[in-house]
């Protein structure tokens, strides 16, 4: 498959494919933890977004690291793989449904958009069967739900209703 001159510049190689990979991740957390609603009483010295921005701070920084490693060496195969367009759509296809994952989550809460996320997911990745699709979207959600919010006590969205 060809590439088109757009993807050569931003996707050279493996390093830079990553480099932007890991970016984009770092900006959706970032994005996602300035959306922390701050506590009302103050328990601790550090907000509860702290550690969150300071891990996507570090990422982006990773990411930088690698596109800069990538920039500077040749063009090459990207994780011994040729990208095509339909290659491209689909990544941006499962950054697409993560954001609307995360714009779900304050409407409906945690358990439904994480059900859909997976079952979109695995649609978009190619999964066809529609049992294996069910199962999956239900049960991962739902081990999540159980050991965040049941186990571990961690506060998960609520949604509106």
């Amino acid at each position: 498959m060809k590439t088109s001159t757009l993807g050569r510049l931003f996707v050279r190689n493996t390093p830079t494919f990553i480099g932007w990979c890991v970016l984009l991740f770092a900006g959706l957390v970032a994005w996602l933890t300035s959306r922390f609603e701050p506590l009302g009483e103050k328990i601790r010295s550090w907000p509860p977004s702290f550690f969150p921005f300071v891990l996507a701070g570090f990422l982006a920084l990773l990411a930088l690291i690698l596109l800069a490693e990538g920039y500077r060496k040749k063009e090459g195969p990207i994780l011994g793989l040729s990208f095509g367009v339909d290659d491209y759509l689909r990544t941006l296809f499962l950054l697409a449904a993560m954001v609307v994952f995360a714009l779900l989550q304050d409407l409906l809460g945690f358990l439904i958009p994480s059900i859909l996320v997976v079952a979109a997911m695995q649609v978009i990745l190619g999964a066809r069967k529609a049992v294996p699709i069910i199962v999956a979207s239900i049960a991962i959600p739902g081990v999540n739900y159980g050991l965040f919010y049941l186990v571990l006590n961690v506060a998960l969205p609520e949604g509106m209703w």
